[in-house]
């Protein structure tokens, strides 16, 4: 069997089955479902009916805002198949108004994500996991094609970055100390997108010079944010964007390398 990766997570995996789900019921008060809500701090309440299924949903219409709910059809609620990949998710969460989706099998319901579901410790874990693999495989095809003196030089009378400056500063200094560590041990990503854009290398990665200045910064956020997890690494629609990008952006360069 192949490793599960970040990109096979799936929607059902992230979510909450609809075995799982607090709920009212359709006859419920509305006051009452309301209160419910508050006190849960839920965005999105089901409402279960007499046939035990649930075709309506109380929708906050804003988020952690529960002065002004709606009731909702489902059939008016964005959905997704539950076996969608992560990609897809990331994409129907940018398409979306709503800071959920239910998650169907067939017609059936079976589930409901919401942003805050994407604190889920097992993204975490498959991120980390690709981006410290990445970070090894786009380290040893950089070395392939420059040597180590010259990516020092590069890194000395180009890189502006703090973190760059001080990874360079400590390779000097245990230098010094007699330690044979190579330079390579020592370097981000960030110093890896330095070398690779003054080689112009990111030719042979198909990207355009523009494109990997634009690179840049969002992975550089996303790699702090899953080795240094203080927060939830989505909370607005900007942070689908980024992850999705540095995503399909890591996918294609690994076809290259």
């Amino acid at each position: 069997m192949s490793k599960q990766t970040i990109y096979d997570l799936t929607p059902l995996q992230i979510g909450i089955g609809c075995k799982n789900w607090e709920f009212m019921h359709e006859k419920d008060p509305r006051e009452a479902c309301i209160e419910f809500m508050k006190s849960k701090s839920f965005d999105v309440l089901p409402l279960k009916n007499d046939q035990d299924k649930f075709n309506q949903f109380l929708v906050t219409e804003e988020w952690n805002n529960f002065s002004n709910i709606s009731l909702k059809h489902k059939s008016t609620l964005p959905k997704l198949k539950a076996d969608s990949d992560f990609i897809t998710l990331l994409k129907a969460f940018i398409e979306n108004k709503q800071k959920f989706l239910l998650i169907y099998k067939g017609t059936s319901i079976v589930g409901i994500i919401s942003v805050v579901n994407f604190s889920y410790r097992e993204i975490y874990k498959r991120l980390y996991s690709l981006i410290a693999g990445f970070e090894i495989e786009l380290t040893n095809w950089l070395f392939k094609k420059m040597t180590e003196n010259e990516a020092l030089n590069i890194l000395i009378n180009k890189s502006e970055s703090n973190i760059n400056k001080s990874a360079i500063g400590q390779y000097l200094i245990d230098k010094y100390k007699g330690n044979d560590g190579l330079l390579r041990e020592y370097l981000f990503l960030s110093s890896l997108h330095v070398l690779i854009q003054q080689k112009s290398l990111f030719q042979e990665l198909k990207f355009s010079k523009k494109e990997w200045q634009e690179l840049g910064d969002p992975l550089f956020k996303i790699r702090n944010s899953t080795a240094h997890p203080v927060r939830s690494i989505i909370r607005e629609k900007s942070d689908f964007k980024r992850l999705l990008f540095v995503l399909e952006s890591i996918k294609k360069i690994n076809q290259h390398i």
